[in-house]
């Protein structure tokens, strides 16, 4: 066979088969690629609605401040993430209280045998040494307080840190 000569029936019907068979796989790593995007956008819309959902439910814990002035508009939900070790994050939910001041919400689970979830709230305030900080609050009295230490107790800084009032 000289090189101007066609190839063989069964090489013919190989190459066939191959490119055929290539297009096939690669079809269908696409499906399954957009499937599982879609999954991850429909499992990320969930974490962000049930973190302000969880965020307005701990509001009660605030019954004298949070809880009269605000309700889940206030909030924006972010999905769980993973880690640069691989650990999953806990959706968080966060409303801008002003000048650089947030309430900071997320639910975890506790291990164990008797495993419940645990809210836990947090102002993240700015810090010029470490970019930001957390001052974990549980209720109106730790809120108080922590707002005191931020020095937002005088009355120039209480116009500048503020609780949405949306209800």
């Amino acid at each position: 066979m000289t090189a101007s000569q066609n190839p063989p029936a069964p090489m013919t019907a190989l190459r066939r088969f191959t490119s055929c068979f290539f297009a096939r796989v690669h079809a269908e790593a696409e499906v399954e690629r957009a499937e599982t995007e879609r999954a991850e956008s429909e499992r990320n819309r969930r974490d962000r609605l049930q973190a302000v959902e969880y965020a307005v439910a701990a509001l009660t814990d605030f019954p004298a401040t949070l809880a009269l002035t605000m309700d889940g508009s206030a909030f924006s939900g972010y999905p769980s993430v993973v880690d640069g070790t691989g650990r999953r994050l806990a959706q968080s939910a966060v409303a801008l209280l002003g000048e650089g001041v947030w309430l900071h919400h997320t639910r975890s689970l506790s291990g164990g045998p008797l495993a419940s979830d645990r809210d836990e709230m947090a102002l993240v305030v700015p810090d010029p040494a470490q970019g930001y900080r957390l001052l974990p609050v549980q209720d109106d009295a730790t809120l108080a307080d922590g707002l005191v230490r931020l020095g937002l107790h005088s009355g120039h800084h209480c116009n500048q840190v503020h609780i949405p009032h949306q209800r």
